[in-house]
């Protein structure tokens, strides 16, 4: 049978069959005829001018210009059988896995668009008639008989052959076209799982859709109506989430990332084919959703390239270096805006396509001359730097040119009668309005100013509008002159601020564009990490550590961020002119900065400990040899193990707290597939979950291969609990934990301090074992020194060799000193002593000196999980050790735990003033010890004191934290009338850092509530 006469026949089975399929959203019938609101300028009327885009434009084209045509036609030519010259590309690309060539050949053909260089074109034709030769009877087109996405690599040739027709005036692209969707049409796989990222199927629509448009041809159009997203697109119709479950059953945690934008295009095109309105409703809902919960502070989308939900992209800032897939990343989202900016008439669509052009693909580095992109954007919290990929020719690889030449189509838009001006950078557009031709020039030097200026040229004057956007980043409107003369701007109800008039040749519209600095915080409920803007700029932070950036007000960051003299975009903390911020975009290869910063992340945010032979697949890491093992330690309730199912995937072992709970299979019939392990219900604390590879797999399975894409933990993160405080008001009492301390010697209370003279024996003796359970710790103190002594101790927990309550020599013990000179400095310091010799003294942190007669608030905090000691000083970090084993618990059973006192008999006793000493259980937060050190020793800062209730011994328990002093509990039958509320008038016990009163059950329901 002829080729036609099958594919006559499929189409009259495929109208069938979609009748029979109950699609409640998208027709493969048009249904009116769409109209597009704004349109792109023809290919070449852009030009860009002198700056970072037309220089980022000018390397990549000479980088693919520079790949020998032989290379590239190589594979192909061999399995055809013909003569192959040339190299082997390696990478993927000589291994067939998601194969670039039709990319390269649209970012060639895109590239000649851009910039008139007819050489890109000649490249382009020549790429096809070569590959052409090479496609098979049947239509057969693939670089080897073996390819790893026949559905992703035959949308990516479909596109390079529709580009080189349009752009190129390929003569012979839309005959290959025909060839190949034949074999497509006959031979692709239709199982078309939910999310399935080994295929992309979901993405082939959009293409389908433009080459229908181009041809008319009906093929095309039930081809696309076949990879319609239904299920996926219906979700954004109905304005919901993609996470929660789905009304026909399923539920999807995780999402890739680019592939899950780019189906969106499919639905713009559609759009523009069929002309049905649901398409643009989901294309509208999918954006507003996408920019609420899944877009970072650079535009940037995607962390291993998962779409997640909001709050398990913050633990992924923590863990994973793979933030957002650039190149590919930053093209799904070109396609879409374009789609929404041409379809609504809408300029707020453009601000994440500025925002890419600077912080996405606009900072990514040069690609390299083995075919080595830059793939992923790292914003890891710990520290970051750029580099390219490590393995060759990946689909970025094939993206870059598409992306980049896009450059230019961005930049402006035409109306009737009106040209638009979207992003600001030195372009100019020749246009046409009714018959007379136009030229408009921008001149700019935006971002590192704030002004653009629009220069109009003609034969003669000329009615149109030009229209600015409006973005939604400007710090106050925009203002304009004409000609020197001021000019109101007004943005409209489409976010454009247009100037409608007669306008001469050479009139000059100059805009003003007012940035400010801006702090952004991923959650809504905590303040890190966060990240600073200028306008749409995201800023890097060079920093030795983190903990330097707590002195950044989020609030208002231009108080604490003050520009540098003589440098664009470029700030210094106030009062430390060595950190210094600037534009991401400016940094080169391995710099490190700091975007997304947290001054202390170790206790909530714990990372994954792979033990073994590991290997990095960029969104997961996998392992096949028994007995490797990938540990994560977490805070919670509950966890979920995340990664893919694979058909070549295998059998793990979990282990809860080292309890072996459930034997996993990892297989899936597919490639790619989403998968998910959750444990049971756990008690709220830390637990630990062990995944471990057994090197064993079910008779389906092609090998044992196990993945781990991500652990996800449910349940608030600890907080710090304030367990033992010593305010000295008349003696050394504690007024939280009940763990008295005693005065000894010359150790005397005044104005609510205890004050020691330096004279043996002068200090404060707390109980034996103060804190030995604690793992995560903060000790905060207040204190004024009268005299610098070396080794004088402000507190001392541990033991001596000389027994309890007798200075000798110390061992296993933690103390802080004002003066620790081996330091290097004489400045404050904590030390532990594991044996009594000085070679086992260890140097926990050390800071500055303190000031004589002067109060100091001086704080340490412990991260057992991440090893890490902090020392602030007087509400700032002045020091941090991530690779430091000083938990309290670890010291063992402490018998002499003093205030002012050493357990070495040679040194100094404290010579000042401890006004309050406390100790948490758990690690304060920079923005807590801010807040503690505003507020002084005498008053515990408490914020939104939370109750608990639960059931113990048949008696119903009420709990609040310590720290919440002066609150009194009340009881109510209803919640109508606050005229109800009465006092309980048991008396609450302290216990376990916590207000506990117990109640017996009541018959009815009671409500309760704090009052202070």
């Amino acid at each position: 049978m002829r080729a036609a006469d099958k594919i006559k026949r499929y189409e009259g089975r495929l109208k069938a069959l979609l009748v029979s399929i109950p699609l409640a959203v998208f027709t493969p019938e048009a249904c009116t005829s769409p109209r597009e609101i704004l349109h792109p300028l023809p290919p070449g009327a852009v030009t860009l001018g002198e700056g970072r885009m037309k220089a980022q434009v000018d390397e990549t084209r000479a980088f693919y210009l520079a790949i020998a045509n032989d290379d590239l036609l190589k594979g192909f030519r061999q399995r055809a059988g013909l003569p192959a010259p040339g190299n082997n590309l390696g990478g993927w690309y000589s291994s067939d896995t998601f194969h670039v060539f039709g990319q390269i050949v649209s970012g060639l053909a895109r590239l000649y668009a851009a910039t008139g260089d007819a050489a890109c074109c000649d490249k382009a034709n020549t790429l096809i008639t070569e590959w052409g030769k090479c496609v098979a009877t049947n239509g057969y087109f693939y670089y080897s008989t073996r390819p790893n996405a026949p559905h992703y690599t035959y949308d990516k040739m479909l596109g390079g052959l529709l580009d080189a027709h349009i752009y190129c005036g390929s003569t012979n692209a839309l005959e290959y076209m025909s060839r190949i969707t034949d074999w497509a049409i006959a031979n692709l796989d239709r199982s078309r799982i939910y999310a399935d990222t080994a295929t992309e199927w979901y993405t082939l629509s959009e293409n389908l859709y433009r080459a229908y448009q181009l041809t008319g041809q009906d093929k095309y159009r039930f081809f696309a109506h076949i990879w319609e997203y239904t299920d996926y697109w219906n979700i954004y119709l109905a304005g919901g989430d993609i996470f929660a479950p789905r009304p026909g059953g399923g539920q999807t945690r995780f999402y890739h990332a680019y592939s899950h934008v780019n189906t969106l295009n499919g639905a713009g095109a559609g759009y523009l084919a069929l002309g049905n309105p649901n398409y643009l409703t989901l294309l509208t809902n999918a954006y507003d959703f996408l920019r609420a919960n899944e877009v970072l502070v650079t535009g940037g989308y995607g962390p291993d390239e998962q779409l997640l939900p909001r709050s398990n992209l913050v633990s992924r800032l923590y863990t994973s270096a793979h933030t957002f897939e650039t190149q590919c990343g930053s093209w799904a989202v070109f396609k879409l805006v374009r789609y929404l900016m041409t379809l609504t008439g809408d300029a707020r669509y453009g601000d994440w396509v500025e925002e890419l052009c600077y912080n996405g693909v606009g900072a990514s580095l040069p690609t390299t001359a083995n075919g080595r992109v830059f793939y992923y954007s790292d914003y890891q919290v710990d520290g970051a730097r750029k580099q390219n990929h490590p393995v060759a020719w990946t689909c970025c690889t094939g993206t870059r040119p598409q992306v980049v030449a896009d450059y230019a189509s961005q930049v402006f838009l035409q109306g009737d009668e009106a040209l638009y001006v979207n992003l600001f950078t030195p372009a100019t557009v020749r246009w046409n309005v009714n018959g007379q031709e136009v030229t408009v020039s921008q001149e700019t030097a935006f971002p590192e100013e704030n002004l653009t200026t629009l220069s109009v040229a003609a034969a003669a004057p000329v009615a149109f509008s030009l229209k600015i956007r409006t973005p939604g980043w400007l710090a106050s409107p925009m203002t304009a002159t004409l000609n020197g003369q001021q000019l109101v701007l007004s943005a409209d109800s489409m976010h454009w601020a247009g100037v409608a008039r007669v306008w001469s040749p050479g009139d000059r519209l100059v805009v003003s564009l007012p940035q400010t600095l801006t702090a952004n915080s991923i959650s809504a409920s905590q303040p890190y990490p966060a990240a600073v803007r200028y306008g749409p700029v995201a800023l890097a932070f060079e920093a030795p550590s983190a903990a330097l950036l707590a002195g950044i007000d989020l609030d208002a960051p231009e108080r604490s961020l003050l520009p540098v003299p003589g440098q664009p975009l470029t700030w210094q903390l106030a009062g430390d002119s060595g950190l210094r911020a600037r534009p991401f975009y400016t940094y080169t290869a391995s710099t490190p900065y700091f975007l997304y910063f947290d001054p202390v992340d170790d206790l909530d945010h714990p990372r994954v400990k792979y033990q073994g032979n590991w290997l990095d697949a960029g969104p997961f890491r996998y392992a096949r040899e028994a007995g490797v093992t990938a540990t994560y330690t977490f805070y919670g309730t509950r966890v979920y193990w995340l990664g893919y199912r694979f058909d070549d995937a295998g059998l793990a072992q979990v282990l809860i707290d080292g309890s072996a709970v459930a034997t996993v299979d990892q297989y899936g019939p597919g490639r790619n597939l989403p998968f998910e392990w959750s444990s049971d219900d756990l008690f709220p604390g830390w637990h630990t979950i062990q995944i471990r590879v057994l090197g064993q797999r079910n008779p389906s399975a092609l090998n044992n291969y196990i993945n781990v894409a991500g652990f996800h933990a449910i349940g608030p993160p600890p907080s710090a609990v304030l367990v033992n405080r010593y305010s000295f008001a008349t003696d050394a009492s504690d007024s939280v934990g009940g763990q008295h301390g005693t005065l000894v010697g010359g150790a005397v209370i005044t104005n609510g301090a205890v004050v020691m003279d330096g004279i043996k024996p002068g200090y404060v003796n707390l109980p034996n074992g103060l804190g030995a359970t604690l793992t995560n710790y903060s000790i905060e103190t207040w204190v004024t020194i009268a005299a610098t002594r070396d080794w004088q101790r402000i507190f001392d927990f541990g033991w001596s060799t000389a027994g309890e309550d007798v200075q000798g020599q110390g061992s296993n013990t933690l103390f802080l000193t004002t003066s620790s000179p081996v330091s290097g400095a004489a400045g404050v310091g904590v030390w532990m002593y594991t044996k009594p010799q000085a070679a086992y003294r260890t140097n926990v942190v050390a800071g500055p000196a303190l000031t004589l007669g002067t109060r100091h608030h001086i704080v340490l905090t412990y991260a057992w999980l991440g090893t890490t000691a902090r020392l602030y000083l007087d509400g700032l970090p002045v020091a941090t050790n991530r690779d430091i084993a000083a938990s309290l618990a670890g010291l063992g059973p402490t018998v002499n735990n003093w205030l002012g006192h050493s357990q070495f008999s040679t040194d100094a006793d404290f010579n000042g003033a401890i006004h309050e000493f406390r100790l948490y259980d758990g690690v304060l937060t920079p923005v807590q010890v801010m807040a503690n050190h505003a507020a002084g020793p005498d008053e515990v800062v408490i914020s939104k004191p939370s109750l608990d209730i639960s059931l113990t011994n048949a008696q119903v328990l009420i709990a609040w934290p310590a720290e919440a002093t002066g609150f009194s509990l009340e009881s109510s039958l209803m919640l109508e009338s606050a005229t109800n509320w009465s006092s309980v008038t048991q008396t609450p016990v302290l216990s376990n850092g916590q207000h506990q009163i117990l109640l017996p059950p009541h018959p009815s329901a009671h409500f309760y509530r704090l009052r202070r």
